[in-house]
């Protein structure tokens, strides 16, 4: 597996580039980005093939279920059923931000993707990148970090790199 190092501007993330990640999902390639907290590996979480290379490059548990980062409350309610009023309260006060929230999964992602656990966990990031990424693309992306399982989460590129190299041979 290859891996290629694209420069983003971390706060005006350029077009062209944003372009050019939203292409590398869309064959269903993994790409590893900053968000608000640290570095995450993201998918289409509706490409299952995608999602199985995510539990498989971080050798995660199948039970465990992957976050997702959203653009929107409005894209919340896109992927959620059976809301609670509370879901807008919490949106409103710390979105965007590193509050994820946990709601009952919608009909629009794949079983799969919520573990079987049939519960999606949600975040809009305070990050332009990933927000930049999930507006282009129009569906959520995942949001596990890039680390092993059972490791410490990389906050810098080189963490990431050095923690993932091993899950890519």
């Amino acid at each position: 597996m290859s891996a290629e190092i694209l420069r983003v501007h971390p706060d005006e993330p350029q077009p062209d580039r944003i372009e050019y990640i939203v292409s590398c999902l869309r064959k269903g390639d993994v790409v590893a980005m900053p968000t608000d907290t640290f570095y995450g590996l993201a998918v289409d979480p509706v490409n299952l093939h995608a999602v199985e290379q995510i539990y498989r490059i971080k050798t995660r548990q199948k039970h465990k279920p992957l976050s997702l980062l959203i653009s929107s409350l409005s894209m919340a309610y896109e992927l959620a059923r059976d809301t609670d009023p509370q879901l807008d309260k919490l949106a409103d006060r710390f979105w965007p931000g590193p509050l994820t929230i946990i709601v009952r999964a919608g009909t629009k992602l794949p079983l799969r993707s919520t573990a079987n656990t049939g519960n999606v966990a949600l975040r809009v990031p305070d990050a332009a990148i990933p927000r930049a990424v999930v507006e282009r693309f129009g569906l959520p992306i995942t949001a596990t970090s890039a680390n092993l399982q059972g490791r410490r989460s990389a906050r810098t590129l080189r963490r990431s790199a050095t923690r993932s190299a091993s899950a890519f041979r």
